[in-house]
């Protein structure tokens, strides 16, 4: 497995109190044009939300 790198991801961060967000465009690891919107409602921990969001990017880079 191989991780995703900023030459394979354009995204947008986004937060207002207890949302955070991700959006962007990417290629994964079969060099396919992926579009993706993450959002994340009642988030408590900040720190942790963007864990959850680089792990989704990854799973999705991975596919």
């Amino acid at each position: 497995m191989q991780d995703v790198t900023a030459e394979n991801i354009r995204a947008k961060t986004g937060t207002l109190t207890s949302v955070s967000s991700l959006a962007g465009y990417m290629k994964n690891a079969e060099c396919e044009s992926l579009i993706f919107s993450i959002l994340l409602n009642q988030v408590l921990d900040s720190k942790q939300a963007k864990e959850i969001e680089d792990r989704i990017v990854q799973a999705l880079y991975d596919t």
